[in-house]
This record gives C-alpha cells, sequence and structure tokens, in this order.
C-alpha cells in the first residue's frame, strides 16, 4: 500500500538535472488510483482489515505490463527508453521486455523480483522460510541503504545465461538483452 511513483522523486530530480527525461508509472491499483479499505483508516478495526480482500486482488501481472506497454508506445516518440523495475515492477518490466523488445532500450532491475525458473518460490515464501532467515543480520536504521550492482558480464558468462532466460510465463523465446554498459554524462 505504499510503494507508488512519488518515491521516485529525488531520482526524476536527479536524472532532470543531468539532462534525462523520466516518467515513474504507478501500476494498476498503486499511487493515486491505491484503494484502501475503510477497517485500515483511524481507528483501526485490525479484525476487518484481515478479512478484507486486498484491493489489489482484481490486478493481474498482465495488467500492469499493458499498463507499461501503452505508456512505453506513447513515451518511445520523445527518445530513448531504459524501463526501471523496482519489487514487482521487475517482473513486470521482463514480460514488457518480451512484449516489445525493440521499443526498449534497456532494463534495471533495481531490487526487483524476477524469476528465472519455473521452479522458483516467490519472494514471500522465502521470506518466510525460517531457513533462510538465520544468517540475516538485524537490520537496524543504521545498517538500512540502497545499492544498485551495474556489472557487464561476458556474452558466455554462467550469469550472463540466466539473463537470457525470460521470467516466469513469460511468452516467445528467451531474448538476450545485449551487454552495453551505462555510463553517465560527461560534465
Amino acid at each position: 500500500m505504499c510503494s507508488n511513483s512519488f518515491f521516485w522523486t529525488p531520482v526524476v530530480r536527479e536524472l532532470a538535472l543531468l539532462g534525462h527525461r523520466s516518467l515513474p508509472v504507478d501500476l494498476p491499483g498503486h499511487g493515486l488510483d491505491a484503494a484502501y479499505p475503510l477497517s485500515y483508516q483511524a481507528p483501526q478495526d485490525l479484525a476487518a482489515f484481515a478479512a478484507a480482500p486486498s484491493p489489489v486482488a482484481e490486478f493481474t501481472l498482465a495488467d500492469n505490463v499493458n499498463r507499461v506497454v501503452d505508456i512505453v508506445r506513447e513515451v518511445r516518440r520523445h527518445g530513448p527508453v531504459v524501463l526501471v523495475g523496482h519489487s514487482l515492477g521487475g517482473v513486470t518490466i521482463g514480460m514488457v521486455g518480451n512484449v516489445i523488445p525493440d521499443a526498449i532500450d534497456r532494463m534495471v532491475y533495481l531490487s526487483a523480483f524476477c524469476p528465472s525458473t519455473p521452479d522458483a518460490p516467490s519472494a514471500f515464501a522465502l521470506s518466510q522460510t525460517p531457513s533462510t532467515c538465520t544468517h540475516w543480520p538485524p537490520v537496524t536504521r543504521a545498517s538500512c541503504s540502497g545499492r544498485v550492482n551495474w556489472r557487464p558480464y561476458s556474452a558466455n558468462s554462467p550469469e550472463r545465461e540466466v539473463i537470457r532466460r525470460p521470467p516466469l510465463g513469460s511468452p516467445g523465446p528467451p531474448r538476450s538483452a545485449g551487454s552495453r554498459r551505462v555510463r553517465p554524462r560527461p560534465g
């Protein structure tokens, strides 16, 4: 209920200062279109909240993909398109890349979930597995940070092969994303 395009405002500002256009996109049911159950509002009724259906239950991955495909087709005429997927947006941009591969110049997965095999568990399932959590250090305010890795893999590396695989449920054959490096503009 808290992830929306407004969180990208600092990034949009920095990109604008570097001369880049950007357009954060809210997926269906998020951002200004988000619905909040009456039980969520103060005073909260936790029992009613737990029993209420999710406000995004009616939306599917196909709805997310269609939203982004429509926007990419609209903005493509203004220049190169670099899709950035965060969290569920990783699965979304992977599918968008399979639908309109020629309209996308680059894709960035930022702390994104993108299963590459049919037997990959969900992110939620992984978070609920005690054996996967035993080695994690406690998270404190001082230890929270963000990181983005840009790694140009060689064309034949094992890591590259994982990148070539389409996200789970993707239609069509896998496509190579290329191995171009992203370089900041001089200046």
